[in-house]
């Protein structure tokens, strides 16, 4: 009893249950165990993206180098809100604005005073805790304070209003003499500024806004394009700069005269900032984003991944923000030279979602996006695709390694007719190659079976087939996979061999050889979108109108299965965790779980509905995917949802006949740093509660120790469960498996086993280092 003895766990003698135990361990005792995995229960989902906000961010002000606010507007009525990071924007709060409309303006004086306005004025002096309505004036589109009394705001109709009691009335002012949209203002001090306008009016005030002179006008002839000037900088007392779209006009001497600054080709600016003299940024369409570290002698493009339009740019510093569309933020420590995202994710709707463990996975969206995420979804970086634009679809992708991968999907071509595209990274997603293209045709999936061997289908017909395949990385694609089928393929899943594999869409197709042929083995009355195997005999198909079918002969027969979606509804994913255990995603909100191998499903518990975009029968989930260990994600039109199960151990199946015997299996999980520890497999009939306190870590173990401890600790214990104790394995991994026979003495039933672990640092401390959760077996008649 050394183990015991260590822990300082006494024994009763006169246990009760001692005799039952001894019973059932000689019962057990002819029993050959063999090792096996076990699976995770659900648990309830966490939104990892889009985060803080998926609406389009118009405006950010930088308070200091680690806090920012932006504005994040509304979208299909909804609230407009403020997004709020202080601590450079590891972390945000949401802070809804009472209005319903976008929220198009934010300053900020200091940490405690600020104003937002969009349609209508609001204003704080706690810091943002609290925002009071000023009035319903809009559309205001900028705001600058001079203070914590004098402030200003333009917007629609060259209108210019102004306030002396920081915020709380609003005169109106009289409009620039152009009437055009009023898109920045900028002042001295309470009487002289500045107000640019978007067609290239520049007016000067020097009675705080009571009147306006044109200091420079850039106004275009009857057919030229307006200059889209947005916004005012001012670098010293008379330097000033003027930018929008590509015009960069520059002053020395308070608007006297200007020069216009040669920017680069394809150029087009939303707004601008500078960090001083020499540093400046301006952020357009596109992720166009420029940059001048000469006072803006030169401006040359800074290359980011993202492809959404940037509206605004904000300094403290040499620390920059940018905001743009689809709840796009980014920070820069390095005066605008690179920039990092501090957003998750992407507003768009996401299509489908490959996990490669639970540290590494992909997002394919529509407008032509991916995200990656390397840390578990705590951030999801935003890609753009080449070849892909915002009229482009990602409906699919897949890696083999955590550098090789495809997507694919759709590209409109002027709005008539779609492309059917194929990207490829060698770097994990960061960067993308378009490889293939063929028209009319809509790729829905793809499998990459090893670094140089991809199939992709769709639906269209390209020769006679809605397939193709690579084998030399993608440099050719040519047809494969089975002919004559125009309607197309919607899923498909292959074993960790890459050789066996299922195709779905009108049917069912096998394959045995890497996809080189495939064999027909069952007609669909509707289009099947997704098919899952946990095994070479165990898997699961579904698809439209709540159609649902199961396998146990590795697809000879197929049975069909009734999940309780709601009526009508797509189930657009499934994904096996093993024999037993599944995951059903559709339309309508629907997310269902199984342990019995699909005889029952049960809803999973969501949280509300993510940023109150959309009501619940609007939400479509597209895609699910779950790594080893119970961890996954599913995707679709609201987000990206984590599943996560924080247990160490885990068992199934929960329940087991003593009449028919069965067997529990085991996971052990303690995570890496536990590798190579000692593990010691406890149990107990008398429940789990309170357990037991190692006086020397102050860890608790969950098992009441009774006759059935006692007896797992001793001799027959290495015969009721296999292995009973050993070493972690490699990635804080092991298994193990309980067995109980067939005919085992029918006065066990009604009872309820439990089950833990703790590891031992035997080549280090010597000390308990790590104690898991129980896990119950409830045994049946």
């Amino acid at each position: 009893m050394l183990c015991a003895a260590r822990l300082q766990v006494s024994t009763d003698p006169g246990d009760p249950m001692a005799s039952r135990s001894t019973a059932l361990s000689l019962a057990l005792a002819p029993i050959l165990v063999v090792t096996g995995f076990g699976v995770a229960r659900a648990q309830e989902p966490e939104l990892q993206a889009p985060l803080p906000s998926p609406k389009n961010m118009l405006s950010i002000s930088a308070v200091s180098s680690d806090e920012v606010w932006a504005t994040a507007g509304a979208l299909f009525a909804q609230t407009g809100d403020l997004v709020h990071s202080t601590d450079g924007g590891a972390t945000w709060e949401v802070l809804p604005v009472n209005t319903t409309s976008t929220l198009n303006s934010v300053f900020f004086l200091d940490q405690q005073r600020g104003w937002c306005a969009g349609n209508g004025i609001f204003f704080t002096t706690d810091g943002g805790a609290t925002w009071t309505k000023a009035n319903d004036w809009g559309s205001i589109y900028t705001l600058h304070f001079v203070d914590e009394l004098h402030g200003w705001a333009g917007g629609n109709g060259g209108y210019v209003y102004r306030t002396t009691d920081g915020g709380q009335t609003w005169a109106f002012g009289v409009s620039v003499q152009s009437g055009w949209t009023v898109r920045d203002l900028w002042f001295r001090d309470a009487l002289e500024g500045y107000a640019i306008s978007i067609d290239g009016t520049f007016s000067r005030t020097t009675d705080g806004g009571a009147s306006w002179s044109v200091v420079m006008d850039l106004t275009p002839s009857f057919l030229d394009p307006l200059p889209n000037t947005t916004a005012i900088e001012f670098v010293g007392a008379n330097e000033v700069w003027v930018i929008g779209g590509e015009t960069f006009m520059h002053s020395i001497d308070g608007g006297a005269t200007w020069s216009q600054a040669a920017v680069p080709v394809d150029t087009w600016a939303h707004a601008a900032a500078f960090a001083d003299a020499l540093h400046g940024v301006a952020v357009g369409d596109s992720g166009n984003l420029v940059r001048t570290e000469d006072g803006g002698l030169t401006w040359t493009t800074v290359d980011t991944p993202y492809g959404q339009r940037l509206w605004d740019v904000s300094f403290s510093g040499g620390v920059g923000y940018v905001c743009g569309a689809n709840g796009l933020l980014l920070r820069s420590d390095d005066f605008g030279a690179t920039w990092s995202q501090i957003s998750s994710g992407a507003a768009h709707t996401a299509r489908d979602v490959d996990a490669l463990d639970a540290h590494r996975a992909w997002v394919a969206y529509e407008n032509g996006e991916i995200a990656l995420t390397t840390n578990g979804g705590q951030l999801w970086e935003r890609i753009q695709v080449d070849g892909f634009d915002e009229y482009g679809d990602l409906w699919c992708i897949d890696f083999f390694d955590a550098n090789n991968g495809w997507a694919a999907g759709m590209q409109q071509v002027f709005g008539l007719a779609d492309d059917g595209q194929i990207a490829r990274s060698v770097d994990g997603g960061r960067t993308w190659t378009l490889q293939f293209a063929v028209t009319n045709f809509e790729f829905f999936g793809l499998e990459a079976l090893d670094e140089d061997t991809a199939i992709a289908f769709g639906r269209g017909n390209f020769a006679s087939s809605a397939f193709v395949r690579t084998e030399d990385g993608g440099a050719t694609w040519f047809p494969s996979g089975p002919v004559g089928t125009t309607n197309g393929f919607r899923g498909a899943d292959f074993l960790p061999d890459k050789q066996t594999g299922w195709l779905v869409g009108n049917s069912i197709y096998r394959t045995d050889d890497g996809g080189l042929t495939w064999t027909k083995q069952f007609d669909s009355p509707v289009m099947l979108a997704s098919v899952s195997f946990a095994d070479a005999r165990n898997g699961w198909a579904s698809g439209f109108q709540n159609t649902l079918f199961r396998t146990t002969d590795g697809g000879i027969t197929w049975t069909p299965q009734t999940a309780g979606g709601p009526a009508g509804a797509a189930y657009m994913g499934v994904e096996a965790l093993s024999p037993d255990e599944a995951y059903l995603v559709g339309w309508n909100r629907f997310v269902a779980h199984t342990t019995d191998g699909g005889s029952s499903w049960s809803p999973v518990p969501l949280p509300p509905v993510a940023h109150n975009l959309y009501t619940a029968s609007a939400v479509e989930w597209n895609a699910v995917d779950f790594v080893e260990g119970g961890n996954g994600w599913f995707v679709g039109n609201e987000g990206t949802y984590a599943i996560r199960d924080e247990r160490t151990f885990v068992a199934t199946p929960h329940a087991i006949s003593v009449a028919t015997g069965g067997q529990q299996t085991f996971t052990l999980r303690p995570g890496p740093e536990h590798e190579n520890e000692l593990f010691v497999l406890m149990g107990t009939f008398s429940g789990t509660s309170p357990g037991f306190v190692d006086p020397n870590s102050g860890l608790l173990v969950p098992i009441v120790y009774d006759g059935y401890t006692n007896l797992l600790l001793g001799s027959w214990g290495a015969s009721i469960v296999t292995p009973l104790f050993g070493l972690v394995g490699p990635g804080g991994f092991s298994q193990s498996r309980f067995s109980i026979p067939a005919g085992t003495d029918p006065s066990f039933a009604g009872q309820t086993l439990h089950h833990a672990f703790f590891t031992i640092d035997l080549f280090g401390s010597g000390l308990m280092e790590h104690a898991s959760n129980a896990e119950s077996l409830e045994l049946l008649p």
